[in-house]
């Protein structure tokens, strides 16, 4: 067993609102690991341990997967199916409150053996987690819920509690589409439970708010949605409702018609991924650039360092026609002639050329 050293945990006060009135608005945050032993042990663990996990679980994270790409996509395919197809359909988008702080430990313990963690393994998870202490300033404590906050290990112990959780709701009402059966969509603790109609979401969502008290997790109301699409059978219509759900016997807030929401940084609405006007998004990027008192190697550097990077992931996820990623590619290269001092004629070539055969050439 890991010595009582390489346990131990010190905890820092990080206010969540600028002025909280409730302990749940002064979480604590807890540091890394002290120990490199006891990270390198954990992340040899996770790196075995990983390739065990169902991939036909409709869980996104923490997984040798691109979560975040498979995850957006098929509900922009749910939503879109419901719509074409007219078939009705409901979904809640639940958030969990504080999911990895909250889970109980007899859960983490649990989940591991359901994962086919051998005898010797859960006694080190059980010695790991029961003999942990936390300091909170000068107060020592011994916390009896939460994955530890760095530890390689946590992430995947956090999926397969919420996959034990996700796997005893009622198979009988799922979603289906095009033949195939969709229950949930999870990406760490960001849920979407899908259902065939109204009655049966509120079934389901009675049924996970048991489980989830059961692993020591509530849901968040004020942060969660629901929506409820119903058909109009031959007029072949498909509209939305603004049916009232209720989780642990508090109000949802349901979906407008002008509402949207975010799911993994995309924006939807009712109808699926919400259009967006990425090229307007550059030039005001663009623009800011170009104002700011910075040398053009500065600009360069932000443009490479933040404003890509910024706009790789919505165009990656989104929905993005071809031509408009070509207006964008002109744009940026306008930009950086400007910043340059360039020609308008000056080749691509020499924009994306090595920098020492840019300096060679600027010589010459």
């Amino acid at each position: 067993m890991s010595p009582q050293e390489l346990v131990n945990r010190k905890s820092d006060i990080h206010p969540q609102v600028t002025k909280p009135h409730t302990p749940r608005g002064l979480p604590p945050s807890e540091c890394p690991p002290p120990s490199t032993i006891t990270r390198c042990l954990h992340k040899i663990l996770a790196r075995r341990w990983v390739p065990l996990f169902p991939q036909e679980r409709l869980q996104f994270a923490f997984l040798h997967r691109d979560g975040c790409f498979e995850a957006v996509n098929l509900l922009h395919s749910v939503i879109r199916h419901i719509h074409t197809h007219h078939t009705g359909g409901s979904f809640a988008l639940l958030d969990i409150s504080r999911a990895f702080d909250t889970v109980s430990h007899n859960s983490i313990i649990r989940a591991a053996k359901r994962y086919g963690a051998p005898e010797l393994l859960c006694k080190y998870l059980s010695k790991y987690y029961g003999d942990a202490t936390s300091c909170l300033n000068t107060t020592e404590c011994h916390p009896t819920c939460g994955v530890k906050q760095g530890d390689p290990l946590s992430p995947l112990l956090f999926i397969m509690v919420l996959d034990e959780v996700l796997e005893g709701l009622d198979p009988m009402t799922h979603l289906q589409i095009d033949g195939e059966v969709l229950n949930y969509i999870a990406y760490a603790d960001d849920l979407v439970i899908f259902a065939p109609n109204a009655t049966l979401l509120q079934q389901k969502l009675n049924r996970i708010s048991s489980l989830l008290h059961d692993a020591g997790w509530s849901v968040n109301p004020d942060k969660s949605r629901t929506v409820d699409l119903i058909s109009g059978g031959h007029s072949k219509l498909t509209a939305l409702t603004q049916t009232e759900f209720t989780v642990a016997g508090t109000r949802i807030p349901p979906l407008s018609a002008s509402d949207s929401f975010t799911y993994l940084g995309i924006q939807f609405n009712f109808k699926g991924q919400c259009p967006v006007d990425h090229i307007k998004s550059l030039n005001n990027y663009l623009l800011e650039i170009t104002r700011a008192p910075l040398k053009p190697q500065q600009r360069m550097k932000i443009l490479r360092d933040n404003l890509l990077p910024r706009l790789l992931y919505p165009l990656t996820l989104g929905v993005v026609h071809k031509n408009t990623l070509k207006s964008m590619d002109r744009t940026i290269h306008a930009a950086i002639r400007k910043w340059l001092r360039l020609p308008s004629d000056t080749p691509l070539a020499y924009l994306y050329s090595p920098l020492l055969q840019e300096v060679s050439a600027s010589h010459t």
